[in-house]
Order: structure tokens, then sequence, then C-alpha cells
């Protein structure tokens, strides 16, 4: 609404001021189509700072000055076609009625003007040497062209007066507009002076006749004035914002509160804030004052929100992410958590951890029924996985829910992406052992842990679970896995029929028997013997693939053991059944990097045992992984 009358000014503006740039005697009036051109960019830039109404002014001024400024050219023409016949003409000392009629047209003209005033000197001197051409004799031609410089001249002036005249009218209007504002004692000795320096300038400028100077001044003055409306209204503003609820009145709520003791750095340090920007206004540092008013309401939302947590009253998830959303934010809450005593975590650990990860927290029973928070269990998990990078714990479109169940085991969901723990307390959770000679024994020192003290299952597979949602998130494993430096996964699921040649190949037996064997089936018909073999060959060749596959089989865990590994192994592969029906392979050199038994279960508990290892600290720098999981 308000850029609509501008734009529609400054398009008159622009083609009247376009059709002055093309008149054929524009060059006599250059100065003046100069002037004309920087205030329409003025007014356009006034515009794109959102000051319509100035600019809509400015640009009807423009098309006022740019018709007078035609006219000038007009003007011009007819001096130039006199002073063309008075080139032409000889020196009789009689001027044609004509040649004198035109100037005279010109010079009335402009003493007809508004601001004739302002080039009195001029207009008189043109009067005198008209009146010397009227007369006739010698000196009539050059009495004539001095007539004619002189209406030129005072044209000239009277443009940049008139123009002088509209910019004192604009800043007399900003004068009068703070000298009504609400704050103008703040800023009434910075005024006066410019208000005295824009009274008396258009007199300075028809007094001394330089209009230039007086412009210059001007431009100046508006600098001021500008600086001047920003300091009354970034006053206004500092009263206003100090007065807030939020602000100075939050500081009489902290040192009420009933645990304003947990708090006493928060508020002594608002107290300080206060006064500098009591002084800093005083300074007139408006928009220093105002950041130190903002540090302030940052400083006593979260003064307020521990002082509430630990009365066990939990802020709101707004709140709290609002919060997180600040530089520094994660750190802020976490240190809040850090600091509440142990009786007020419940509740707020539940707001805490749900606004802290971006993920639905539940507490169940073995049955699913809603079972009472543990603030132990709450406060452990929110310290392991508030240590985290951001984007694996937190923003992991991969962990959207977090369960905790009383009964079963702990595992990863991908379906749901959730994770649901199951280790009780972190205290009384049982041991997970790394580097165990049984289980991963022989590997290279680089790869060996940084030591083989047991952590708690509970902080582990925190780690681990939260490892499978990472490795979601990025499809990690599925991109990555079949690589040597990944562990040379390949999935067979329950399509084993490769896997079965491979045996057959290796126990020289049937492989539709071993496939079905393999498979679950416990009584496959017995095949006839092939390739030579005598029934009992062929039959004790049956016990070695049968007692390898058993050996393989999920239930007897081989991935928990070196030894059993080893006795899988097959052209540097060891194949296993990782879950009912879910056969895998892997290289069986990797086993020399491994951290524990487990990581050699399948693609995706490989990667978690390692991200666990890493972020618990149980990796030294020099391990394979190191670089990678870094890297996440």
């Amino acid at each position: 609404n308000a850029f609509k009358p501008y734009d529609d000014a400054r398009i008159a503006a622009r083609a009247k001021l376009d059709d002055a740039l093309k008149h054929a005697k524009a060059a006599a009036i250059q100065p003046m189509l100069t002037r004309l051109t920087a205030k329409y960019d003025a007014a356009v830039k006034l515009a794109t700072g959102g000051d319509y109404a100035t600019a809509k002014t400015m640009m009807v001024e423009v098309l006022a000055d740019a018709e007078k400024a035609i006219q000038s050219a007009n003007d011009s023409a007819k001096l130039a076609l006199v002073t063309g016949t008075l080139d032409g003409a000889a020196d009789t000392g009689f001027l044609p009625a004509a040649v004198i009629a035109a100037t005279q047209l010109v010079l009335d003209r402009l003493k007809a003007r508004p601001e004739a005033a302002s080039a009195k000197a001029d207009l008189t001197t043109a009067d005198t040497e008209m009146t010397t051409a009227r007369a006739g004799g010698g000196g009539a031609k050059a009495a004539l062209k001095a007539a004619i410089a002189a209406c030129e001249k005072a044209d000239e002036v009277m443009s940049q007066h008139r123009m002088l005249e509209q910019s004192v009218a604009r800043a007399k209007e900003r004068i009068t507009a703070l000298n009504a504002h609400p704050q103008k004692a703040y800023v009434a000795a910075l005024l006066a002076p410019v208000e005295t320096s824009v009274n008396g300038l258009l007199a300075a400028a028809t007094a001394s006749g330089d209009h230039k100077a007086a412009t210059t001044t001007l431009e100046a003055d508006f600098v001021k004035l500008q600086e001047i409306q920003a300091l009354a209204d970034g006053y206004a503003k500092y009263l206003t914002t100090r007065a807030e609820p939020q602000v100075e009145p939050r500081l009489d709520v902290l040192e009420k509160h009933a645990h304003r003791y947990a708090i006493k750095p928060a508020i002594d340090t608002i107290r300080a804030k206060l006064a500098e920007a009591a002084n800093l206004v005083g300074a007139q540092k408006v928009d220093d004052a105002l950041k130190r008013l903002e540090e302030v309401r940052t400083i006593g939302k979260s003064a307020l929100m521990m002082a509430d947590m630990r009365a066990n009253t939990p802020p709101s998830v707004a709140d709290v992410k609002e919060l997180l959303a600040r530089p520094g934010g994660p750190a802020e809450l976490d240190a809040m958590i850090d600091n509440l005593d142990p009786s007020a975590q419940g509740p707020v650990l539940r707001v805490a951890f749900e606004a802290r990860f971006g993920c639905k927290l539940q507490v169940v029973t073995a049955a699913g029924l809603p079972a009472p928070d543990d603030p132990k269990s709450l406060r452990r998990y929110y310290d392991l996985m508030s240590q985290l990078p951001p984007g694996h714990a937190s923003g992991n479109d991969s962990l959207l829910i977090f369960t905790e169940k009383g009964g079963g085991g702990s595992l990863y969901r991908g379906s749901t992406k959730e994770v649901v723990m199951n280790e009780g307390q972190d205290a009384f959770s049982g041991e997970y052992g790394f580097g165990r000679e049984f289980e991963v024994g022989g590997q290279d020192d680089a790869a060996k842990p940084t030591d083989t003290k047991p952590v708690t299952r509970f902080s582990w597979n925190t780690l681990h679970e939260v490892g499978h949602a990472v490795d979601d998130k990025h499809g990690f494993m599925k991109k990555n896995g079949t690589g040597a430096t990944y562990g040379g996964w390949v999935r067979h699921g329950g399509a084993v029929g490769p896997v079965a040649q491979i045996f057959a190949d290796h126990f020289k037996y049937d492989r539709g028997y071993i496939e079905k064997y393999m498979l679950h089936n416990p009584t496959p018909q017995m095949p006839a013997p092939t390739g030579g073999a005598t029934p009992e060959d062929w039959e004790s060749r049956r016990v070695a693939v049968t007692s390898h596959i058993d050996m393989a089989f999920s239930s007897q865990k081989p991935w928990n053991s070196n030894a059993q590994a080893a006795r899988l192994t097959i052209g540097g592969k060891v194949y296993q059944e990782s879950y009912d029906n879910d056969w895998h392979s892997y290289d069986a050199g990797a086993r020399k990097q491994g951290m524990t038994g487990y990581q050699f279960r399948a693609p995706g508990e490989w990667f978690a045992e390692l991200y666990a290892a890493y972020h618990i600290g149980k990796m030294k720098p020099s391990h394979p992984a190191m670089a990678w999981l870094a890297a996440l």
C-alpha cells in the first residue's frame, strides 16, 4: 500500500527526467540534470530502505523540477537563437525588436518565479543590460549578450535554490517530528544545533550565492537527523524493552525464588548488565544498551528455567527448544542437567530428554504398559547421548522413539526407528568386557582396546543401540559393508544355495542335503553316495558337514569365540547363521581388528560395537576404524 503511490510518482518522474535528459539543449542545463538524477537515485534508495513517504515526496519534486528544467532548456534554445542572430549581424548600434522581445520574455519569466529573490543580483544585472541594449548605440550588442549570460546564470542559481529549498523543507519536517517525539528530551541537545543550521541555510545561501556549500551542509545535517531519529527511537525501545517482564522485572522474580541460591551467579550477572545498559544509554550508545538487555533476557530465562527445574517444575518443550536453538544452547542445557538435585530430575529430565534429542521417550513394563520414569536411568541416558556429535542422538531421523522396557533385551528396530533399552539401572547392570582372549585374542596391537577394564552393559548398550540408529541414518553398512576395510560382509539371508555349494565342495557332500540342513530341516532325505565314496566315507562326510553347520548356527553364538570362528573359516571367509535362517559371511582376517566377539555377529553389530567402543573411549587412536568413525 505504501509502495504503490511512491511507484506511481517514480514512474512519472522518471519519464519527465528522461525527457529532460534527451532535450536538444540538455548540455546547456547539465548541472540541473546532474542534480535531478542524483535526487532521483536518492529517492529510490530511500524507497529500498522502506521510507516510501519521503521517497514519494522527492519523486513529486523531481517531476516538477524536471518540467522546470525543460522550460530552462527551451529558454536556453531561444537565447541561443538570439545569440546566433547577434553573432551573425553587423554591430550597427540598433538591435531588431524581435531579438529584444525574445530576451525580455525569458527575463520576465525568470523574474516571475517564486525563487527569484535568490538570483536578485543576476536579474538586476540582466535588467540593467537590457536597458542599455534597448537604448542602442555601440554597446547594445554587448549589453544584450551580457543580459543573456545573466539570465542563464540566474536560471542556474534559482534551480539550485529551489532544490535546496525543497530539501530544507524535508529537513524541517523531520525536525518537527523529532520535537514531537515522546523521547525528545533524550536528543534535545543534539537536535538544537542541527535545527539552527537548517533554519539558517536558505538565508545564508541567498546572501552568499553559494548554494553548493549550503547543500553540502544540509546533507551533513540530514545524516545527523537520521542518527538523532535512530537514537530517539532506540531510547524508546530501550525503555519499553527494559520494562518487559522478561527483562528487569525478571530480576525481582529470580531474587525471590525459593532456589535463588542455585542461580546466584546469574542474578549477579543480570544486575551488572542492567547497570551497564543504563551507563551505555547515558552515553547515548543505545544499540549497545539494547544488546545488554537482550543478554539479560536470555540469562534471565535460563536462570528461571534452572531454578524452576530445581523445584521439580519442568520447563515447556518450547522453552527448551528455544534454549537449544541458541549458540551454545545444548551445552547450556547439559550444564543445567548436571546441576540438578537427584530429587528434581524425574519430570524435568523427561522434557529435557525429548527436546534435546528430538525423540519420543516412553517407559513401559515388560508387557508394554506405562511405567514410572526412573530418574537415575534417564539421567545416565542423557549424559551418554549428550556427549555424542550433533546428528547422532540429537536430530537423527532414524531415532524417533527411545523406549526403556522392563523385560526383554536391548535392541534397535529399524522399522519404527526405535531404540529399546532393558538394562535396569546403570549401577546394577552387568559388566561388558573388551579384548577378551577367547573372543578376539591375537588382534593386531593397533586394534587392541585402550584397556580391558569392563564397562556396564547399560552404558555400552546405550551407545551400541544409538550406533544402530546412526548406521541406519547413513545407510553406512549397506554402502560400505562388503569392503575389506569394513569386514568384507556378505548377507546371504535364507538364499543359502551358494554357501551350501561352498560347504559341499569343502566336505565333498551333497549340496541339496546341506542346503536343507542349513535351513533347519532336521531329517532331510539321505542322498546316495557319489564320486565312488563308500557308505562309511559318505556318512563320515555327512557327520563332518552337519557338525560344521551345527557349530555355525546362531544358537551356538559362533561370533563369540575366536577358536570357533577359526574352525568355521573356509577360503578365508567365516560362514555363520547370524539370526534364524539369516546367514552371513565375513573376512576371517577382520577378527585381528576386533574389539569384541559380538562385533562379528552381523554387519549392523560390527558397526554398532565399533561405534560404542569409540565413543566410550576404548578405542586406540591407532585403530583402523578410528578415522571413519571420527568423520561420521
